[in-house]
């Protein structure tokens, strides 16, 4: 893939790796993940019976597990999602996981 950049007033035309083009796939796919997750924090009522800052704080972790179960166990989006959630919630409530303060 080619793309295109400037670079003191020259366009440049750079090709892309393989490898950096699935490295730039991978990265849009954790953001949509994580996208989707924050998205379910949105003017909804929790029932994760965690604050929503800690719900938005803990969002990056969740889109990470969520891609993690796709990969690994081979299992639906939705369902990959819903694990992760609950995992990390679980795990916040234990105090495995905290959140920045």
């Amino acid at each position: 893939m080619t793309i295109f950049r400037e670079f003191d007033g020259v366009r440049h035309e750079i090709e892309l790796t393989p490898s950096e083009l699935y490295a730039a796939y991978k990265a849009e796919q954790f953001y949509l993940d994580k996208d989707d997750i924050l998205a379910m924090a949105d003017g909804v009522d929790y029932p994760y019976n965690i604050p929503h800052d800690a719900f938005v704080e803990l969002a990056e972790e969740m889109a990470y597990q969520m891609r993690r179960n796709i990969d690994r166990y081979d299992i639906g989006w939705y369902e990959a999602r819903d694990e992760a959630i609950l995992d990390v919630v679980a795990e916040y409530k234990e105090g495995v996981k905290s959140v920045r303060s």
